[in-house]
């Protein structure tokens, strides 16, 4: 990758970054308790709309850029013609679905369709950026996600005078901006009419996509369970709570999650030359990544309840919240360079058989513990199901490629759940 599309990518990921935490920062001082509660609920449910082209992004990511290499435009134009389509078409049935998820939860009708708005533009802009990415070009990706972040902003004063509408009607604006330029709206309709809906091609890549995009839709929802579980189970002001420390945590283990990227990349090449220097390189990379990542997520637990009780104080978030979901921090190394294994050997079943082991432990944990934790069960079934799974991907990778230091690191990541009782007991 050329230093310009380096510079692309970082300065895009930058904005995403800065207008979410602008976000953080300021929209709850504008809502209530409950009013924040709701739109973490929405927010829950949005992080379910990247499954709508049932996984066929990630096999468009991997495919085009060698039908481009190879001067292969008639396929590339048929791949362009399948998830323009399949991303407005499962856009729209997402969006009704998710605005009526909403009515169901909340019994307010009025921000429903205006939910699903959001869901229906994003998953068409969206087609933009996976376009632009898969042919190299990262800086019409960096224009179209600068603009996204920019106009979010838009969320901060519909909040201040709208309340929650007001909020749904900035990210409205957000996820149909883009559509709204006239080069893009051109662009848009010529690959629309370019191809039509290819059968062929979709059958043939149908099994790979739904587990690539299981796999990676699951994955998130994993990292996120006690947001997701409390969006539906807990009260509005808890579930504001839970919104609030995800997603200050997130922001910070998507940041782990960029910063490895090119560990994936190099992993990649190396299993198809050596299991054992991929070993390796895998052992190097936790020697120093755990030890590193386990510093900042102590930190963290430390730092961020006098953080959060200073400035969020009418939001009364626990203490021991804040440190459940900062303890899962330190099993993000193993997570983030073991399972490129299991991708990279095309062990994709197993994976999702993992994913979903997690999440049933997940739900399991944060129903066992609720009699001990309230209102925390969720958090702590989160964390007890990302530590388990860890030790489990370290497992396997140690079946696969061996190596003492990737099982070592993955029996340190079963820690953080004991952690978590010994500081809170």
């Amino acid at each position: 990758m050329r230093l310009k599309n380096n510079i692309d990518t970082i300065l895009s990921n930058l904005a995403q970054q800065v207008s979410g935490a602008l976000a953080i920062l300021l929209v709850p001082a504008f809502l209530s308790a409950a009013e924040y509660g709701q739109v973490t609920s929405i927010v829950v449910f949005l992080s379910f709309l990247p499954f709508c082209d049932l996984g066929l992004s990630g096999v468009y990511n991997r495919k085009i850029p060698a039908l481009l290499a190879n001067g292969d435009s008639e396929d590339a134009a048929a791949w362009n013609g399948i998830l323009i389509r399949i991303k407005l078409w499962g856009g729209i049935g997402f969006g009704v679905l998710i605005g009526g998820t909403y009515y169901w939860k909340s019994g307010d009708l009025s921000p429903a369709p205006v939910i699903a708005g959001i869901a229906a533009a994003g998953s068409a802009t969206s087609f933009f950026i996976s376009r632009a990415i898969a042919a190299g070009d990262f800086a019409t990706s960096k224009n179209v996600t600068m603009l996204q972040a920019a106009l979010r902003l838009a969320a901060i004063p519909g909040a201040a005078v709208l309340g929650v509408a007001g909020w749904c009607l900035g990210q409205l604006v957000a996820s149909a901006g883009p559509l709204a330029c006239r080069q893009n709206r051109r662009r848009w309709l010529e690959d629309w009419r370019a191809a039509g809906w290819s059968a062929r091609l979709f059958r043939a890549n149908f099994r790979e996509a739904l587990l690539l995009g299981l796999v990676a839709n699951l994955w998130l929802q994993m990292l996120s369970f006690g947001r997701t579980f409390a969006a539906f189970a807990y009260p509005d002001a808890v579930t504001a709570q839970y919104g609030l420390v995800s997603a200050a945590c997130q922001a910070i283990g998507s940041v782990v999650i960029a910063a490895f990227v090119p560990q994936t990349i190099k992993t990649y090449a190396l299993l198809a030359r050596s299991r054992d220097e991929t070993a390796a390189y895998l052992q190097r990379t936790l020697l120093w990544a755990f030890p590193a990542m386990a510093a900042v997520a102590s930190v963290l637990a430390l730092a961020l309840p006098p953080f959060f009780a200073h400035l969020f104080s009418a939001y009364h978030i626990p203490a021991d919240l804040i440190v459940c979901f900062a303890l899962n921090l330190m099993c993000y190394p193993v997570l983030v360079t073991l399972g490129s294994v299991l991708v990279g050997l095309e062990k994709t079943p197993l994976y999702l058989a993992l994913v979903i082991g997690a999440l049933l432990v997940a739900a399991g944990g944060a129903m066992a513990t609720d009699a001990v934790f309230g209102y925390r069960a969720a958090a702590f079934g989160q964390l007890l199901a990302v530590s388990l799974f860890a030790g489990a991907l370290s497992a396997v990778a140690f079946v696969l490629v061996r190596g003492r230091l990737i099982l070592l690191a993955g029996a340190l990541s079963m820690t953080p759940p004991v952690l978590y009782l010994l500081m809170v007991r």
